[in-house]
C-alpha cells in the first residue's frame, strides 16, 4: 500500500569494480557501439526487468539538449528526462 504521506527520501549506494572488469565493459561498449552509460543502464533495465517479472520497464535519463552548436554558448538548463 501506498503511504499517507509521501517523504521523496532518496538514497545511494556505492560500490567499486575491478579495474579488469571496467576494461571489460568499456570495451563491450564500444564493441556493441554504444556509450558505457547506456551499457549500465540496459543492464539495470534487465535486472529490474527479472525482479518485477516485467517485459518492458521504463526509465527516465537525464539529457542536456547541448547536440547542436549553436546551443553550446548559451546560458541555461537545458536538461530533460528522456524515457
Amino acid at each position: 500500500t501506498r503511504p499517507a504521506v509521501f517523504d521523496y527520501k532518496g538514497n545511494s549506494l556505492e560500490f567499486v569494480i575491478s579495474e579488469h572488469l571496467s576494461i571489460e565493459l568499456r570495451e563491450l561498449a564500444q564493441s556493441e557501439g554504444v556509450t558505457l552509460n547506456s551499457l549500465m543502464l540496459s543492464s539495470v533495465a534487465v535486472l529490474l526487468g527479472k525482479y518485477a517479472n516485467q517485459d518492458d520497464i521504463l526509465i527516465g535519463s537525464p539529457h542536456a539538449n547541448r547536440d547542436h552548436y549553436q546551443t553550446g554558448g548559451l546560458i541555461g538548463f537545458f536538461i530533460n528526462t528522456l524515457v
